[in-house]
C-alpha cells in the first residue's frame, strides 16, 4: 500500500470517528448544527472509501483484460469536436497531476501501457459517479435531502471531469500507439532480413563496403601534377 492511499485511509477513518462523535451530540442536544457537520463528515468517509474498494474492483478487471478498443471506450467524432468546442486541451492543463494520473506520461510508459491504465480509470469514475448517489437514501432517515444531494453531485462534477480527459486524450492515444507498433514491426522485419541475408549482402539503404585493393593508399591518395599531364595526354586533353 502506498503513502497516498494510507493518507486516504486515515482520513475515512478520522471522518467516520467524527461521524459517530457529531451525530451522538446531535441526539444529546438535538442542535441541527451537529447534524449537518456530521452528514458532511459521513459523506466524506463514505466517498474515500468507496472510490478505495471500486479502486482495487477496477484492478482486479484490468488484470483480466481490458480493450480500448470496445464500444464502451470508443469516442465518437460529434464528442471529439465537443471536446475541442470545450477548449479541453486548455482546461485539462489546470488540473492538478497526482496519484492515479502520474504514470500517464509517455516519457514513462508505452502508448499502448497508457491507454489501457486511461480505461482503467475511466470505468472507475464511471462506478463512482453512480454510486456516488447512493447516500441520497439516507436522507430518508436522516432528513437534510439537499445536503446529500449537494455531496453527491460535487462528487459527480469530479468523475466527470476526469472521465472527460481520459476519452478526450484517448484518440490521440491511440494514433501513437499506432505509429510505436508499426515502427516496432518495422524494425522487427529489417532485423529479420539482416539475420536471414546471405553473406556478402548488405542490407537496403546501407552502402557496399569496399575492397581493400580499391581503397588508395594515403602516399597514392593524390596526384602529381607530372601524373595529371600523362592522363590528360592519354585522353587527348590539352592542359
Amino acid at each position: 500500500m502506498n503513502s497516498e492511499k494510507k493518507s486516504l485511509y486515515i482520513v475515512a477513518g478520522f471522518a467516520l470517528i467524527l461521524t459517530f462523535t457529531l451525530l451522538w451530540m446531535f441526539v444529546s442536544t438535538g442542535s441541527a448544527v451537529f447534524l449537518v457537520i456530521g452528514i458532511l463528515m459521513l459523506m466524506t468517509a463514505y466517498q474515500i472509501i468507496m472510490r478505495l474498494v471500486v479502486g482495487v474492483i477496477c484492478e482486479a478487471l484490468a488484470e483480466k483484460g481490458i480493450s480500448y478498443r470496445s464500444a464502451f471506450f470508443g469516442v465518437s467524432e460529434a464528442e471529439r469536436r465537443f471536446y475541442a468546442a470545450a477548449k479541453m486541451r486548455r482546461f485539462k492543463r489546470g488540473l492538478p497531476v497526482f496519484g492515479e494520473f502520474e504514470s500517464l506520461f509517455l516519457s514513462k510508459r508505452s502508448a499502448e501501457d497508457i491507454l489501457a491504465e486511461s480505461c482503467r480509470i475511466e470505468l472507475c469514475h464511471v462506478i463512482t459517479f453512480f454510486a456516488g448517489f447512493l447516500p441520497l437514501v439516507l436522507s430518508v432517515y436522516f432528513g437534510q435531502f439537499w445536503i446529500f444531494l449537494a455531496g453527491s453531485v460535487i462528487a459527480a462534477v469530479y468523475d466527470l471531469i476526469c472521465t472527460a480527459v481520459q476519452r478526450y486524450n484517448r484518440p490521440r492515444l491511440i494514433e501513437v500507439s499506432d505509429r510505436q507498433r508499426e515502427r516496432f514491426f518495422r524494425n522487427l522485419d529489417r532485423n529479420d532480413r539482416e539475420e536471414n541475408a546471405p553473406c556478402g549482402e548488405y542490407a537496403p539503404g546501407e552502402e557496399e563496403a569496399p575492397d581493400k585493393e580499391d581503397v588508395p593508399e594515403s602516399n597514392s591518395a593524390e596526384q602529381t601534377y607530372e601524373e595529371k599531364d600523362a592522363d590528360n595526354a592519354n585522353n587527348g586533353e590539352i592542359t
